[in-house]
């Protein structure tokens, strides 16, 4: 059983003390969790071994187990309680990821799930860019995928850059459908937008982001690569 902590601030905070973790599953893009980081690593602003990590919508801990595994302590936050009632091993927060400020910074933040490509993902960023004391890691939907969107269905396109699809989600003996649109982002430009830069792109089909925090420059709201000053 969990033992809860405390409730601050309307975001429920659940520690699992059993030391249980699960075989994790494999990344969207069919690419491990270890192999993502592996490839951060290779990166001068390496993940460091051990690292803890702030995942931001874990859901059910599709990617949460596999980062225990690897040794990685994680704060896994996500709005469903549902959702994260399957983690183990993992510190969980229950609460919207534009609306959490936890108060400290996290070596790396992970945002996965294609949250990035949401219709307007700036409260998203901006939560990433708060927490952020290293590196963020980013998965999307690249480019290619909104020319040729594999494993959904019932595909349309609303507006200039917009897609909007129907999944199917299974987890154990239980499914689901979810209705969905997203953005085809010039993502370098967004990231920029809020306080955060690509570094490097970890797979080849440009899935998987490294980013890292901006300075501010003093004085205004601008990142130190913008302001003309």
């Amino acid at each position: 059983m969990p033992r809860c902590c405390v409730d601050r601030s309307a975001v429920s905070l659940v520690r699992w003390d059993d030391g249980h973790t699960r075989r994790g599953e494999r990344l969207r893009g069919d690419v491990r969790a270890d192999a993502v980081l592996r490839r951060a690593g290779d990166h001068p602003r390496a993940i460091p071994a051990g690292a803890e990590i702030l995942e931001l919508g874990s859901g059910a801990g599709r990617v949460t187990h596999e980062l225990i595994a690897l040794g990685h302590p994680v704060v896994a936050v996500d709005s469903d309680p549902r959702m994260l009632d399957r983690i183990r091993g993992a510190e969980l927060v229950c609460a919207r990821i534009e609306e959490l400020d936890l108060g400290r910074r996290f070596p790396v933040v992970l945002l996965g799930s294609h949250l990035v490509n949401r219709p307007e993902p700036g409260a998203l960023l901006d939560s990433c860019r708060r927490h952020a004391g290293g590196v963020v890691l980013i998965e999307r939907h690249p480019p290619s995928w909104f020319a040729d969107p594999a494993g959904v269905r019932d595909v349309t396109r609303p507006g200039p850059g917009l897609l909007a699809a129907t999944v199917d989600h299974t987890i154990g003996a239980t499914t689901w459908t979810e209705d969905f649109v997203v953005r085809d982002h010039d993502l370098p430009v967004l990231l920029e937008e809020h306080g955060l830069a690509v570094e490097r792109y970890l797979t080849e089909d440009e899935r998987w982001v490294l980013s890292v925090p901006r300075q501010r420059c003093p004085g205004c709201r601008r990142t130190a690569r913008r302001c003309p000053a």
